[in-house]
């Protein structure tokens, strides 16, 4: 925890030298980060709060098992699944800030030059 907030100390001068260039940018590293923190953090600060939540739940359920569990080897199943899913989590932080600044509400038509008025 303490070497987590080290690293988070020294990017927050680098984030804030960066987030003046430009308002529709996320730092990837930084959504990964969150996400190493916090499951599905990296999630809400790309503003996907539906995701974010998911990750959260599901994560926090397989942990939820994976303590309660008696059997050896399904416990060792439940904590491979919950870390593929942390893993799964931190790589679609990545994605999730690369894509952030897409517009994904533009039209696409077959016949741009054609006014839709008639």
């Amino acid at each position: 925890m303490a070497l987590a907030l080290f690293f988070l100390i020294q990017l927050v001068p680098e984030t804030i030298a960066r987030e003046s260039l430009s308002l529709y940018e996320k730092s990837p590293m930084k959504a990964v980060l969150f996400s190493t923190l916090l499951p599905g953090g990296g999630q809400f600060y790309t503003e996907r709060f539906l995701k974010g939540t998911l990750f959260l739940l599901g994560e926090g359920t397989l942990f939820y098992l994976a303590r309660r569990e008696k059997d050896k080897e399904r416990r060792s199943d439940l904590i491979w699944w919950l870390l593929a899913c942390h893993v799964f989590n931190m790589a679609d932080a990545y994605v999730s800030a690369h894509l952030y600044k897409f517009n994904e509400n533009k039209r696409i038509s077959k016949n741009p030059s054609r006014s839709e008025s008639k």
